[in-house]
């Protein structure tokens, strides 16, 4: 199974890649650790696209991360895809609070990228720039990464779209069935839990 998550800064996705990891014992990575380097410079394209080729080429993963310039490797290779869809006003509170609580310490608050997690979070840079990324991502880039998605071929059925918290429990219990009982389920969708209909 290759899972990869989509979805605006604050939407969770390194929290569902992480849960995701843990019930289906598969490995995950995070996007950002492998484009952040040292004092927040970016990775340069070359190398950023051969190491996620190389994480892709395993058999089994979970990727999180909305980079364009690699989605074609990860769509290439990914099994199932979920897109993180939340209101605009939970992902700016969430990458508020996540902002302010690495400043602070907080626990439970998703750590920066590996590489800079010494150089530390400019919070006030941080606040300023997060809420129009969510605001584009909401008003057409999920669209149009939806329609990568579909034209990577992925069945309809392995494409979730996350709407609200609930679907998240839904999603886990799908994927985790899909383990033990095949993953060519065929017309079986992570939807047909009663408990996911809005």
């Amino acid at each position: 199974m290759r899972i990869a998550i989509f979805g605006a800064p604050g939407s969770g996705k390194s929290h569902l890649a992480a849960r995701l990891g843990s019930v289906l014992s598969l490995p995950v990575t995070h996007l950002d650790d492998l484009f952040w380097l040292s004092a927040w410079r970016e990775c340069e394209t070359g190398r950023f696209r051969d190491q996620v080729a190389d994480v892709v080429s395993a058999d089994a993963w979970v990727v999180d991360g909305n980079y364009s310039r690699v989605r074609d490797l990860v769509l290439g290779r990914a099994t199932w895809t979920v897109a993180i869809d939340l209101p605009f006003w939970v992902n700016v509170w969430r990458v508020t609070a996540r902002s302010v609580g690495r400043r602070f310490g907080w626990e439970h608050v998703t750590p920066l990228p590996r590489q800079v997690q010494a150089d530390g979070e400019p919070l006030l840079e941080a606040l300023r720039a997060f809420p129009p990324v969510i605001w584009r991502y909401r008003r057409g880039k999920l669209d149009a990464m939806l329609d990568e998605i579909h034209a990577a071929g992925i069945p309809e059925e392995r494409r979730a779209v996350i709407r609200r918290q609930d679907d998240i429990q839904c999603l886990v219990r799908a994927l985790s069935d899909a383990t033990t009982t095949g993953l060519d389920r065929a017309g079986q969708s992570w939807t047909d839990d009663p408990a996911s209909e809005t």
